[in-house]
């Protein structure tokens, strides 16, 4: 009896995205042992023996021994390979911004048909506000981003065993999904042929030698190439077999069942080859899980189920936010504002100067003053300035019209006034001059102003208005009084 060991090994299956390598299925190694000898056949009659020479007539010889078993039949074809499963793209819809992406299958695990569905970009920024108007309205909201987009690249079929990949050719935001699926693994080994029919009996021979007995021997095992048939031939002869066998790499039809030595007759036709193995199962894809990226990742698809039973779980960017919408139109003019608070107070009189100084422009800008000596006589002497002057009305209510270092007018009388000063002099040696007139036409000549002192008082200074003709009193529309000294 002689064993032969044939082992496989499955590969894994890697699936790429942008360099990155995912392996989702270790290699599984599987060892069939086939041997040589099979179970017992049918007992079969031998050939007739040869006919012994002719001898001096004696008893019957013994019968002759039995003949060799037919020839095993052959192995049945392999069963035909399995369907390579398909992908193609169904509908691509473009969901509501903010929505999960979604991937499902409208076609079967064999032909599998995915309908993406997947989110709009976020909405684009607000666009920026309007040129300045006294609080004018926000300009209107930017356009929505545009939304990403997958597609399908190339599916290739690889070769049976070899490893399912997906890799993205385009872009994260426009992806390319390129497909490459394995052919189905080889079908399984088809069912032994049937038992030849077992030969008629032979005659019993007549008084012959002994026959020998069939010896069988294994001499050559090859490996042939994965796919083709496997193959035993006999090398030696039909008493002194020498079995050659070919077995192909990979899945390998089982070895057909070797009949046992029947008895001596005619050698049994071959059988007929076996009936051809059913079909490989097809390998099946499904969506596993479908979950929504941020914005800007990139697009992965992972295999999380085996090289023969695919299940895809994707990974979908959102969509990237839109440009900024354009500038909006700029908005009315709004309401005046309220008024801003009083500015500070401006620039008064310089602080500073000595007696005798006076104010002088240093420049043309507004409020430029400073304190300066005149040029002619050197300081100025207090006692040369005036030290008080009015322009009053004295008819009716008197009233001032203009005046310096006066507080008031007291009218005590007709014609008769105090001038009253805001400071008071330091003595009363000053020098007062007063003017008037009657009516402002000043018809009348013959009543004028007189200044009347009173005790030569420091605080005021009276006066009056006299007609010279008479020396009567009478009100005046213009009185002017001017006084120096008492400093």
């Amino acid at each position: 009896m002689t064993t032969v060991n044939v082992t496989t090994t499955n590969n894994s299956v890697t699936v790429t995205e942008n360099g990155s390598s995912t392996v989702v299925q270790s290699p599984v190694t599987t060892t069939v042992t086939a041997t040589t000898t099979g179970p017992q056949g049918a007992s079969v009659a031998g050939p007739t023996g040869a006919t012994g020479a002719t001898g001096a007539t004696g008893p019957a010889g013994a019968t002759g021994a039995t003949g060799p078993a037919g020839p095993a039949g052959a192995d049945g074809a392999d069963g035909a390979d399995g369907a390579a499963a398909t992908i193609s793209v169904g509908t691509v819809t473009t969901g509501a911004a903010g929505s999960n992406a979604t991937v499902t299958n409208s076609g079967t695990s064999a032909a599998a048909v995915f309908d993406f569905a997947i989110p709009r970009g976020a909405t684009g920024a607000t666009g920026a506000a309007g040129a300045n108007g006294q609080d004018g309205a926000n300009g209107a909201d930017g356009s929505d981003g545009a939304a990403a987009t997958i597609s399908v690249g190339t599916v290739t079929t690889g070769s049976a065993g070899s490893s399912a990949s997906v890799s993205n050719s385009g872009t994260s935001s426009a992806a390319v999904f390129d497909f490459t699926i394995p052919q189905g693994a080889t079908g399984p080994t088809g069912a032994t042929g049937a038992t030849g029919a077992t030969g008629a009996a032979g005659a019993d021979g007549s008084d012959g030698a002994d026959g020998a007995a069939a010896t069988i021997s294994v001499g050559t095992v090859t490996t042939g190439a994965a796919g083709s048939s496997a193959s035993v031939t006999n090398s030696g002869t039909s008493s002194a077999a020498t079995f050659d066998f070919s077995i192909p790499r990979g899945a390998t039809g089982a070895t057909g069942a070797t009949g046992a030595t029947g008895a001596t007759g005619a050698t049994g036709a071959a059988g007929s080859d076996g009936a051809d193995g059913s079909d490989g199962a097809a390998a099946t894809i499904s969506v596993g899980t479908v979950t929504t990226g941020a914005a800007g990742s990139n697009a992965t698809v992972t295999n999380s189920g085996t090289s023969s039973a695919a299940t895809f779980d994707f990974s979908i960017p959102r969509g990237a936010t839109g440009a900024t919408g354009a500038t909006g139109a700029a908005g009315a003019d709004g309401a005046d504002g309220a008024d801003g608070a009083d500015g500070a107070d401006g620039q008064g009189v310089p602080t500073g100067g000595t007696t005798g100084q006076v104010l002088t422009k240093s420049s043309s800008s507004d409020y430029a003053t400073t304190w300066s000596t005149p040029s002619s006589g050197g300081s100025v002497d207090s006692d040369k300035l005036a030290t008080a002057w009015v322009n009053f009305d004295g008819t009716g209510t008197v009233s001032i019209r203009d005046s310096y270092n006066v507080s008031s007018i007291t009218d005590s009388a007709v014609g008769r006034y105090r001038v009253n000063f805001t400071t008071a002099m330091q003595n009363a040696n000053y020098a007062a001059f007063v003017d008037g007139v009657y009516d402002t036409s000043d018809n009348s000549g013959s009543i004028g102003g007189t200044l009347r002192r009173e005790a030569f008082n420091t605080s005021y200074v009276g006066v009056r208005g006299t007609v010279l003709a008479s020396a009567g009193f009478r009100d005046m529309s213009v009185v002017t009084v001017i006084v120096f000294g008492g400093t």
